[in-house]
């Protein structure tokens, strides 16, 4: 049996488009598909999968590809979107692309990237704080990981950069 996928694109029309699901595609509701538009293809977001087409589905195209295997946003994040493109009569592909990261919009995965998190080793702990009074970041480093483990932008909030982070410390000459 055919399956169709409604598709919100970043147009300025207040509508869905609807598209055939090819053969090994597996579209979800608030994933990115990627699409044929006209001369052109388009990154949009799937908000409904059916049976049934709203045209004659020999006039369909199929999906381009599929580009998530979970939403890009959460329930909430998702509900609001629709929910904004209502109250402020604005098409719903224009209102999920204007709140699209740029890289997403262009059909870049969407890949948490890993947080960075620092803590003191164990020859760290023993480092007293007095050793450190020619390296006052480094000791504000280590006076704020005594308080236990802290994300990069925890450093960086506090002024703390790279040339830091990547030096370990005074090293003793002699």
């Amino acid at each position: 049996m055919e399956q169709f996928a409604q598709v919100a694109l970043p147009v300025p029309l207040a509508k869905t488009f609807d598209y055939r699901i090819g053969e090994n595609q597996h579209p979800i509701i608030g994933g990115r598909v990627k699409v044929p538009f006209g001369r052109q293809h388009k990154v949009g977001i799937v908000t409904g999968l059916s049976a049934t087409a709203s045209v004659d589905a020999s006039q369909l195209k199929v999906l381009d590809a599929v580009l998530d295997t979970q939403p890009v946003w959460t329930p909430g994040v998702y509900h609001l979107l629709h929910w904004a493109s209502r109250f402020y009569h604005h098409p719903l592909g224009d209102a999920m692309g204007a709140v699209m990261p740029t890289l997403l919009r262009k059909g870049r995965p969407a890949a948490l990237q890993q947080q960075k998190w620092w803590q003191i080793t164990e020859s760290g702990q023993n480092q007293p704080l007095s050793g450190l009074s020619r390296a006052p970041k480094q000791a504000r480093v280590l006076q704020l990981l005594t308080h236990g483990p802290a994300t990069h932008a925890d450093l960086i909030e506090q002024d703390i950069g790279a040339p830091v982070t990547k030096n370990p410390g005074p090293k003793k000459v002699g």
